[in-house]
């Protein structure tokens, strides 16, 4: 148990800083708070430092629980502003690769 632990330390500290992180962009009213506030917290526990390293078998769960969660507040609405947008988003992404290798 001890060496679970150890091996897994960032995420034991990580945990409860990302449940308040979503907790408070759930109170803000923030779309996606339980995902957004969660990972921005978790970025900058990350950045501090601390290895972040998620359980294997806890893995494919967050998967299908950050899938349901983005999939359930998009709306249609949203979909289409995501459609209109594609092209620039597949535009920005492509660039945003040739700029690293460029950088590289």
């Amino acid at each position: 148990m001890h060496e679970l632990l150890l091996k897994y330390k960032g995420f034991c500290i990580a945990v409860l800083p990302a449940a308040i992180g979503g907790y408070v962009w759930s109170l803000l009213g923030l779309p996606l708070a339980w995902l957004m506030g969660a990972a921005i917290i978790s970025g900058f526990v990350s950045f501090s430092g601390i290895s972040i390293t998620l359980p294997k078998w806890l893995y494919r769960p967050s998967l299908a629980v950050i899938g349901a969660g983005v999939g359930l507040t998009i709306t249609p609405d949203a979909a289409l502003q995501i459609a209109r947008w594609l092209p620039l988003m597949a535009v920005m992404g492509f660039s945003g690769v040739v700029l690293a290798l460029i950088l590289t």
